[in-house]
């Protein structure tokens, strides 16, 4: 399970309106770096991503 909390950094981004999409791939990217995930890895995690700041984006808007 992936934590629901969003970091300060998160947060801030996510106030200036960035792309749910443009911050599932740099965090992606930052823990597949890290960890050195597989391609298949990253995939999922990326999903994960996605739909955590799609969630978060909506939340601002309403």
């Amino acid at each position: 399970e992936v934590k629901k909390e969003s970091t300060k950094k998160e947060q801030q981004k996510l106030v200036q309106g960035d792309n749910a999409k443009v911050l599932a791939k740099t965090e992606t990217h930052k823990l597949s770096k890290e960890l050195n995930l597989s391609s298949e890895q990253q995939k999922k995690v990326y999903e994960i991503y996605l739909n955590h700041f799609e969630g978060e984006l909506k939340k601002k808007k309403k």
